[in-house]
């Protein structure tokens, strides 16, 4: 008879998520966390790429997480994500799509197995975040704006993200 499988949550999500002072933040990405966004009557489900983002470079608060879902279905904020770290979205057929690719797990059908590899791993950027009062009536943050690093950009980036 075997063991019985344990199962939990990881340690560091038993901790609140700090919230930071609002203001600009130099920023590193480590990768992607991809999963399917929750299926909502009358629209169409989409994926929330989950972008593993670090504070680099600042003395309180470095290594510290900032949280975006970043989803596919708002593609001026992933351009602007995109941008933030140096890169350009790439057209492919009829779709604008993040530089690199993402490689299958162990199912292939599972979107939250996939591995990130490009150009945006261990990139660097700059960004605003704000805060606000969340459902839960505490404060959160958000990311107001990402800085454009690609020189000479003609895009017009949002400057307010709520």
């Amino acid at each position: 008879m075997s063991s019985p499988v344990r199962m939990g949550a990881p340690k560091d999500s038993l901790e609140a998520r700090k919230v930071l002072p609002s203001g600009r933040y130099q920023v590193r990405l480590d990768g992607f966390k991809p999963k399917m966004s929750k299926l909502k009557p009358g629209k169409d489900q989409s994926i929330n790429f989950n972008p593993d983002i670090k504070v680099i470079n600042h003395s309180q608060f470095n290594g510290e997480k900032i949280y975006t879902p970043l989803n596919q279905q708002v593609g001026f904020i992933l351009e602007a994500f995109s941008h933030c770290f140096g890169h350009p979205l790439e057209v492919v057929a009829d779709s604008a799509v993040l530089p690199g690719g993402f490689i299958p797990g162990s199912d292939p059908n599972d979107i939250s197995k996939m591995t990130y590899q490009g150009p945006l791993q261990g990139a660097t950027g700059e960004l605003e975040l704000g805060t606000n009062t969340g459902q839960n009536g505490k404060p959160q943050n958000y990311i107001k704006q990402f800085f454009c690093k690609i020189p000479g950009c003609k895009t017009s980036h949002p400057t307010e993200l709520t």
